[in-house]
């Protein structure tokens, strides 16, 4: 994935697993088209294909999706064996577009809230993710993309396929969104500092005991991450109560989770006063409610 801005960069958070198609070659026609549609708005979209003969090739995208005014960027992939067979294949990104914004609920040394901004984002078009498998294992599959950003404004998604791989079913929704660090609620006094020129940023940021509900009806996907900062701790609550942190990155796919209540939970979070060049440190949780067709 290559996201790009005309005038503020982006900062890139990748979990990527094997059979990844390489952007600068992805936006081709690998196989005969089978499904393209132009979506406007934020979405989800997911195919179900049952590949019945060996030797065949799969291959899906999202292609240009633009947004407006983006205060952040997030979309992905997932390929999902319907049987449950084999781990989920999955390719996610997000950036951030350095927004201009103070928001501060400091307790010391008199209590004051401030809420400036945010004043500049981005508008445009981003480059897009693409998928391709040859020579699958027989049998069915979903292929699921999401865009649920509110600043979402349109994308074309295609789905090709060669001979031997059939369309069974095709769903499209809207329920989702891209939550940022100031999206999570907290009791305790909290500051997000950030404005940015071009390559360099100036921010700070003071989180802790923060989380955000989410309800999903059917199947959970997205990504729940920790970018930058001297401390990251996080941990998210399943539907069935089970708190869950993550291994060693302070990142949590979520793959195809089970419906009901979802709590997203920042414990501590921690960005000392910096101004420098580099990647911005964020928080961010992107979520779609999939039904899986």
């Amino acid at each position: 994935m290559r996201l790009h801005a005309p005038a503020l960069a982006l900062a890139l958070v990748l979990v990527a697993s094997a059979w990844l198609v390489a952007p600068a070659a992805a936006f081709h026609d690998p196989a005969p088209l089978v499904d393209e549609r132009v979506i406007e708005g934020p979405f989800w979209m997911a195919w179900r294909v049952d590949v019945t003969q060996p030797g065949t090739t799969f291959s899906f995208e999202i292609d240009a999706p633009e947004s407006e005014d983006r205060k952040q960027v997030g979309y992905g992939l997932w390929v999902l064996r319907v049987d449950g067979s084999a781990n989920p294949f999955f390719f996610i990104g997000t950036g951030g577009t350095r927004p201009t914004e103070v928001h501060v609920d400091q307790e010391e040394p008199v209590p004051h809230e401030v809420h400036v901004g945010p004043v500049a984002g981005s508008s445009g078009p981003t480059s897009g993710f693409a998928y391709t498998r040859t020579d699958a294992p027989l049998g069915e599959y979903w292929l699921v993309i999401v865009n649920t950003s509110p600043w979402a404004t349109k994308a074309t998604v295609r789905l090709y396929a060669t001979s031997g791989v059939a369309l069974v079913a095709s769903a499209q929704g809207s329920e989702g969104g891209l939550l940022r660090e100031t999206d999570f609620a907290t009791t305790e006094p909290y500051r997000h500092v950030r404005t940015g020129f071009f390559t360099v940023t100036a921010q700070a940021h003071s989180l802790r005991n923060a989380s955000a509900t989410v309800e999903v009806e059917n199947a959970l996907f997205g990504l729940f991450a920790l970018r930058g900062g001297e401390e990251r701790d996080m941990s998210r609550i399943r539907p069935n109560g089970q708190e869950v942190r993550p291994n060693v990155v302070p990142s949590m796919t979520l793959n195809a989770e089970a419906a009901g209540t979802h709590v997203f939970k920042v414990n501590a979070w921690d960005v000392a006063p910096r101004a420098a060049a580099g990647p911005d440190a964020y928080i961010v949780l992107l979520w779609a409610d999939v039904a899986l067709p």
